[in-house]
């Protein structure tokens, strides 16, 4: 009877102390975060990129001129002929095409014209011009630009050796800010809107 008494108690004992050594306890509290570990070896530097070619610069553009001012080159005239200007029957006329000289411009714009020698470097000058013994002028007219020598003595006198040139700068209002270029020196006028002497 002890003996079986004492096997029982051994089998309990026994199955309490595996049941209590298998049973997990609740999971307790996190711990410290532990000190930062050393910093690793840097790596290797990569290889360089190549460089970008730089672009071509490019090119200035041609000074531009002001207002749609429109020039002729410098003309000389072939076509002088004998004429009535003034009453005076002493004179001679000449023309040239001048297709951008229209009646609005005759109207509204600024019409300009010059002489200068063509066998030294006298002028140019602003016409109307008087010379020894004559006026030379112009007139302008739609499509073209009329140039006149008007003498003071009883004989025609054609200006030879001579160069003229027209210079046309639409719808101008002269005043205000900008100076009425019919007071200026042919110099003044191209370098004011931009025309090759």
């Amino acid at each position: 009877m002890r003996k079986y008494s004492l096997l029982s108690l051994l089998l309990v004992a026994s199955t309490f102390i595996i049941f209590n050594c298998t049973k997990e306890g609740p999971q307790g509290p996190p711990g410290p975060t532990g000190p930062q570990g050393n910093q690793g070896l840097q790596g290797p530097t990569g290889p360089a990129g190549t460089n970008g070619t730089n672009g071509t610069n490019g090119t200035n553009g041609a000074p531009g001129t002001p207002a749609n001012v429109i020039y002729s080159d410098w003309q000389a005239p072939t076509n002088w002929r004998d004429t009535t200007l003034n009453l005076n029957p002493y004179c001679t006329i000449s023309d040239v095409t001048a297709t951008s000289i229209t009646s609005s411009i005759i109207n509204q714009g600024v019409i300009l014209a010059y002489i200068r020698n063509t066998y030294n470097t006298d002028g140019p000058y602003p016409l109307p011009v008087t010379e020894s013994g004559y006026v030379v002028s112009f007139l302008p007219a739609v499509g073209k630009m009329f140039y006149t020598s008007m003498s003071f003595s009883s004989v025609w006198i054609t200006p030879l050796n001579r160069e003229y040139r027209w210079i046309v700068i639409p719808g101008l209002v002269p005043g205000g800010r900008m100076r009425d270029p019919r007071t200026m020196t042919y110099q003044e006028v191209c370098q004011t809107y931009g025309i090759p002497q």
